[in-house]
């Protein structure tokens, strides 16, 4: 069995890191010996920690852009979420298991509800990058907006398997363009207003010259 790792010193007294596994010998039902292996690790005690750090760096990354990624495996159903898309959901990934009848469960549109489809149809067709917007009921009952960009993974016979992208939160952007179309209507719907109020007295003045002129006649 694999034991712990130890420290063993160089010639120049430096330190490189060692795995030790042990097997025992076995004769006749008993133990009569073990063989030790003594194995460098060096390499990938140095690889394991540039890919903590890489994995730290995209993990800030990803909080600073409020950018998320999630996968999803056609034949099993799994789907997993980084720490970023349950924030963007405000949900608990303690709580909350990211399935595809629960995701569906946010976005309580019926015409939301073809999504999946949608999404293998798309991949399946092209197999470059695709996009999408997409609502969702926040846990206060107000609607958030995300947008998402999607990959599809295939097999050796050009069979999609898997799908994996970004998400990102675009509430803020949503509701300002929201709120812009706001005020184009109701501007829209004032100057209307201001010019049929115009238009009223001048209609009156209008009639008015009309019958002075028909009385002169």
């Amino acid at each position: 069995a694999s034991g712990p790792i130890y420290f063993h010193p160089r010639k120049d007294k430096t330190k490189f890191p060692v795995s030790i596994t042990v097997t025992p010998v076995v004769l006749d039902d008993a133990i009569i010996g073990a063989i030790e292996i003594f194995r460098d690790i060096t390499e990938r005690n140095t690889f394991e920690e540039a890919l903590k750090k890489n994995e730290a760096r995209l993990t800030e990354a990803q909080k600073m852009a409020h950018l998320g990624y999630w996968t999803w495996d056609i034949a099993s159903g799994a789907i997993e979420w980084s720490e970023e898309v349950y924030k963007i959901f405000h949900l608990d990934p303690k709580i909350y298991h990211p399935k595809l009848d629960s995701i569906l469960a946010l976005s309580p549109w019926p015409e939301d509800h073809v999504r999946d489809q949608e999404l293998i149809r798309r991949a399946t067709a092209s197999r470059e990058q695709g996009s999408y917007e997409q609502r969702f009921l926040l846990p206060d009952k107000s609607i958030g907006y995300y947008y998402s960009t999607f990959q599809g993974s295939y097999d050796e016979h050009g069979t999609l398997v898997s799908l994996m992208g970004t998400i990102s939160d675009i509430t803020d952007r949503k509701r300002i363009e929201e709120r812009l179309k706001e005020i184009d209507k109701a501007k829209t719907e004032f100057v209307s207003l201001v010019s049929h109020q115009l238009r009223t007295p001048l209609t009156a003045i209008k009639w008015h010259a009309e019958m002075l002129r028909a009385g002169d006649a």
